[in-house]
């Protein structure tokens, strides 16, 4: 039974941050989809010289009352956009800075950062540093 009472059988329970990732990415392309009808659908009509004068002003009406929506279309989706960039840039930083850490995982990112994979580390510790050969002989300098 595929949708049985078991707690095995559904997914995982999403997260916040899950549910903030998700909404970020619908806002985001809702805001583009409105961006591209706004930008899509036609604005102009064409002229006709023999129609009367009362049809081609309620025309004109029609496409300024159509171009007013659709530039009000392309605002709403750049809002759309905006907001769900701050969601994702927002979860992204407190991702990355505000989560707790255990002194175990700090330790090793540490650590994965600085050492290499012969076991060697290049960093400035007292005694390990490289050390480089005097230039022409010069002791003077290297007495300092």
């Amino acid at each position: 039974m595929p949708w049985g009472g078991d707690e095995e059988s559904h997914p995982e329970s999403c997260s916040t941050q899950d549910v903030l990732v998700y909404t970020s990415a619908g806002l985001v392309v809702c805001g583009v989809i409105c961006m591209v009808v706004g930008y899509t659908v036609p604005r102009d009509y064409t002229f006709n010289p023999y129609a009367r004068a009362r049809d081609m002003e309620a025309i004109e009406i029609y496409y300024a009352n159509l171009s007013l929506k659709l530039d009000l279309t392309i605002v709403i989706g750049m809002a759309f956009i905006a907001i769900g960039g701050i969601v994702m840039s927002t979860l992204i930083t407190y991702v990355n800075c505000c989560e707790t850490k255990t002194p175990a995982t700090a330790y090793s990112e540490s650590t994965t950062i600085i050492s290499t994979p012969g076991g060697r580390s290049y960093g400035t510790r007292a005694g390990t540093g490289p050390t480089r050969p005097p230039v022409h002989n010069d002791i003077a300098m290297w007495e300092r």
